[in-house]
């Protein structure tokens, strides 16, 4: 009997661990089979600032993901996510030497390294790069040029960068946990793994995924990432907000956003709740708890739509904005974030997911869940290269020797 093939995804956010252990079943359903979900206070808007705190935090999530999955964890999939992170566009050309040559796979390289050859700080290096297609004497949308006749041959990227460093800290953080790591994808990615259909991507579509710290945007247009944006806000800044307007402890302001908060309905100035803090009796009224919150995302909003309008792609997401993250799933929520980007704005909700050991809400497992379809994706991969055979290795040894040829000869 064929051995059960798993991937292990674990979504390090500012606030919690969430590890998922999942298997994919035809056709293309995945199924979990065990999960652990372990809070910490070691990430800050995406730097570590606790490694062996974390350490601990991804070691008893993986454990618990272990026990429910009876699976043993040897590596893992994991997310990384800052304001560090940017995105820019970058062009590359060449001319053919040879007009009576065809282009080669090797011409193809070239001009992509060319695009890929930017100035950039020490500090930063790129660590996600999205091809969007080539140009051959001005004609646009050539996904393979390979085989084809021209003289200037162009290609367009957009580079991903990060601070190495960062990056660096949190794979120590997880190899410290005694796993080691598959691979490492930008939280957004993943997040649209299991939220983003194809055709939502096709025909254009504003991701916002609200975390604690950090709100995370991308958009897509044309089945391809075209803009990636981390600002530093999130659903800590209305618990602030709350815990300063209404002269409340943190915890307090925060177990009373999550039991009590809606952007919804209307209080009369007599509605209240009776707070009990440390041994004092507060009455908090509602219509000012809700004042608070409105002033609160409306805030979020204009930060991320001051941060999409910079981006001319947002005008070309037909499909409109799709929210993600725990801030997001609050009741009026999406009508306040609709009345703010003046588009369609829905909440999303993970896709093609299967048989769980228990209930897997999309605002606290959508990242991981992406994490485990990055995964197969990238056995997927993987595979096909190795499945290539003699005959394609051969002949792009052959597309290489003669590019060599004509460049110096």
């Amino acid at each position: 009997m064929a051995k059960e093939r798993f991937v292990t995804g674990i979504d390090i956010g500012a606030s919690k661990i969430c590890c998922l252990v999942g298997a994919r079943k035809p056709p293309g359903i995945f199924n979990i089979l065990g999960c652990g979900v372990v809070h910490h206070n070691c990430i800050r808007k995406g730097v570590v600032v606790n490694l062996k705190g974390l350490s601990d935090a991804i070691s008893k999530a993986i454990y618990k993901a272990e026990q429910e999955s009876d699976k043993k964890v040897h590596s893992v999939y994991i997310n990384i996510s800052g304001p560090h992170i940017e995105g820019l566009l970058s062009h590359g050309e060449m001319i053919i030497s040879d007009r009576d040559s065809e282009i080669t796979r090797y011409d193809a390289e070239k001009v992509t390294d060319n695009a890929k050859s930017i100035n950039m700080p020490y500090e930063r290096e790129i660590f996600y790069i999205v091809h969007y297609g080539y140009t051959v004497d001005g004609e646009k949308g050539i996904i393979d040029p390979q085989g084809m006749f021209g003289l200037k041959l162009a290609s367009d990227l957009y580079l991903i960068t990060v601070k190495a460093a960062f990056i660096e800290n949190l794979k120590k953080a997880v190899r410290g946990a005694g796993v080691g790591i598959a691979g490492v994808v930008i939280s957004t990615i993943s997040t649209s793994l299991a939220l983003l259909s194809e055709h939502e991507k096709q025909i254009g579509t504003t991701l916002i995924d609200i975390g604690k710290d950090l709100a995370e945007i991308s958009i897509y247009t044309e089945g391809l990432l075209r803009y990636i944006k981390v600002i530093p806000i999130g659903g800590e800044y209305v618990t602030t907000q709350i815990s300063h307007k209404l002269r409340l402890p943190f915890d307090t302001a925060e177990e009373l956003k999550i039991e009590n908060a809606t952007l919804d309905g209307k209080f009369s100035k007599e509605d209240k709740l009776a707070l009990k803090v440390d041994s004092h009796k507060r009455v908090v009224y509602k219509k000012d708890l809700h004042d608070i919150l409105k002033d609160a995302y409306k805030k979020i909003f204009i930060d991320i739509k001051e941060a999409v309008y910079k981006s001319e792609i947002f005008r070309d997401a037909a499909n409109g904005v799709i929210l993600a993250g725990a801030p997001s799933y609050m009741e009026g929520a999406a009508e306040r974030a609709e009345i703010e980007f003046g588009c369609p704005v829905k909440v999303g909700h993970v896709k093609e997911l299967g048989p769980c050991p228990k209930p897997l809400p999309s605002h606290t497992f959508a990242t991981a869940v992406g994490l485990i379809k990055y995964g197969f994706r990238d056995i997927d991969r993987k595979k096909t290269f190795f499945d290539k055979g003699a005959r394609n290795i051969f002949s792009s040894a052959v597309n290489y020797a003669r590019s060599l040829y004509r460049e110096y000869f």
